[in-house]
């Protein structure tokens, strides 16, 4: 499961850092460290919006551990596309991979 959290209200007014800061820390509390989180911007203009260092600094002054803020920019989103993915066209319910044997396996079975 994940969780799209955005920061953008967070960033701009002190009462709506409050009610942001209150509402993540029980999102943190709830998923365990934040595993499953995304960070997104909310930006209106491009000014407001953040680069992945920032947003990973902000990560770990919201208590989150490094690696994890890490993947709350780089691999959550991935995953969570896959998974759609996968639900939708249902590819991702078997894979099958089929293991060609090498030159020195034959060698050693004859």
């Amino acid at each position: 499961m994940h969780l799209e959290v955005a920061y953008g209200s967070g960033c701009l007014e002190s009462n709506a850092r409050k009610i942001f800061l209150t509402n993540l820390t029980h999102i943190l509390e709830h998923t365990k460290g934040g595993k499953g989180l995304i960070f997104a911007s909310e930006a209106s203009h491009p000014v407001n919006q953040r680069s992945p260092c920032d947003v990973v600094t902000l990560a770990q002054l919201f208590g989150l551990k490094t690696n994890i803020a890490r993947s709350t920019i780089c691999n959550n989103p991935q995953l969570c596309f896959k998974h759609a993915h996968m639900r939708r066209t249902y590819e991702g319910v078997a894979e099958i991979v089929v293991a060609q044997e090498s030159d020195s396996e034959e060698e050693i079975n004859e």
